[in-house]
């Protein structure tokens, strides 16, 4: 990364992204960039995300641990996701957002992420 998003943090994926970032990054490479968690954006109705070392956590307790921790979001920009994302920034559990998108997001999709980040992450 650019250095923007120091200290431990979420990694938040869709199915694309993470066959992407499994490529191209080991479980320690993921764990060395202080990722304390790597979950799919597209399953946080799972009652559970999962740790680098392949332990779940009840979300609710997640919840309360991860207030203080940033989310990196990396997802292709589609309708579908930017719908998830709306809904993790209405409800959000981590302290920042840092967005990344696996492609060229039109200008429709960004103009919808910003009208509703109704908490300025």
């Amino acid at each position: 990364g650019n250095g923007r998003c120091r200290g431990m943090k979420v990694l938040l994926l869709d199915a694309f992204t993470t066959q992407i970032v499994s490529c191209v990054y080991s479980q320690s490479q993921v764990l060395s960039k202080e990722v304390y968690l790597v979950s799919r954006i597209d399953d946080l109705q799972n009652p559970n995300l999962e740790q680098p070392g392949n332990h779940s956590h009840d979300l609710h307790l997640t919840q309360q641990k991860t207030s203080h921790l940033k989310a990196v979001i990396f997802i292709r920009p589609t309708e579908i996701n930017i719908g998830l994302l709306l809904k993790e920034l209405t409800r959000p559990r981590f302290s920042e957002y840092h967005l990344f998108f696996s492609g060229i997001i039109t200008s429709g999709l960004l103009r919808l992420v910003a009208e509703n980040d109704e908490h300025e992450l």
